[in-house]
């Protein structure tokens, strides 16, 4: 006869890991619950800041303020990027009639400024300044631009609703911030600072020098006047000086690039090259109007790039009777 032996059964016991397991993760579910209806709470609590951001757009609302350190940065008119400045050769002309006869030619060949240059490249004033007269209480050169000549030419130009850019190469001269002070009174819109087309690279102690001298510049003027430097193409295409180029902005309502010595073809070059940079920056051609021939080649080239300012520092790019 066989014998069994008594079978008993063993309990059914779920392992201690997943009880623990399964007990911190609900006490997690629990927390984040509350959690979410305290921040809940919170959100349907709080009032909601519905006002419009302030922005500044325009050269009249005064200087914008950057993000770094507080420091302040001059608002920029993208309507400056539409300037076309034509050559305004007052040497040797005595009469007003005539100042105003030649700035009536420029607006007749489409141009919207006149460009004078105020200095030469020696840095001397071309025209019979009073301030500078009062200042050094030295008679005016006869061979100077008469300032009543000038005059003319200016009242003229705001007839007509153009704009006034004065050339000026940067100096250690006292006479530069008299003339700036003198010429903005007397209704320029803006300063155009030639003499840094040979810098390749800068630093901030350079950028500082530079923006020590713009503000020479513009703590004389009256009204909304407007600054810009120029600078070589080589300048723009370093990258190395990507850094200054923001910081130079910001102290300057727009840039120049010179491009007085290229071909038609290097205006098309450099302007497909910076093409950025001519729409960041503001970038203003300053070119050299002594070959009308070259000067239209080089008009069509940046046309075609399409760049729309321009200004002619050298000339003169028709602005006798002939081209009547």
């Amino acid at each position: 006869m066989k014998k069994y032996s008594n079978y008993t059964a063993k309990k059914f016991r779920l392992p201690r890991r997943i009880i623990f397991f399964s007990v911190v993760a609900l006490i997690i579910v629990v927390l984040t619950v509350i959690v979410g209806n305290v921040l809940k709470a919170r959100l349907e609590g709080a009032e909601i800041d519905t006002s419009d951001v302030l922005t500044t757009t325009s050269p009249d609302e005064g200087r914008e303020e950057n993000n770094e350190g507080g420091e302040e940065s001059v608002p920029h008119d993208e309507a400056l990027s539409g300037v076309k400045a034509g050559y305004l050769d007052l040497k040797g002309i005595t009469e007003t009639a005539k100042a105003e006869l030649l700035v009536e030619n420029l607006k007749s060949l489409g141009y919207n400024a006149v460009s004078f240059p105020i200095t030469d490249e020696g840095g001397a004033v071309t025209y019979a300044s009073p301030a500078v007269v009062a200042s050094s209480r030295l008679p005016a050169s006869e061979a100077l631009i008469p300032y009543e000549v000038l005059s003319a030419a200016v009242r003229r130009a705001k007839g007509l609703g153009m704009r006034l850019c004065g050339v000026i190469t940067a100096s250690e001269s006292p006479t530069d911030p008299i003339v700036a002070g003198e010429l903005s009174a007397l209704g320029f819109d803006e300063f155009v600072v030639r003499g840094f087309e040979s810098v390749d690279t800068v630093d901030n102690a350079r950028v500082a020098r530079i923006e020590s001298y713009v503000s020479s510049l513009r703590g004389v003027c009256s009204g909304n006047i407007c600054v810009g430097v120029a600078f070589s193409e080589g300048f723009f295409k370093a990258a190395s000086n990507a850094p200054y180029i923001e910081k130079l902005y910001r102290i300057m309502e727009f840039m120049a690039i010179d491009l007085t010595s290229v071909s038609a073809e290097g205006a098309k070059s450099a302007a497909e090259t910076l093409q950025g940079s001519f729409t960041a920056y503001l970038l203003r051609p300053l070119l050299s109007g002594s070959d009308k021939e070259l000067s239209a080649e080089i008009d069509t080239a940046l046309t075609d790039a399409t760049v729309a300012a321009r200004q002619y520092v050298s000339g003169p790019v028709s602005t006798s009777d002939d081209d009547e």
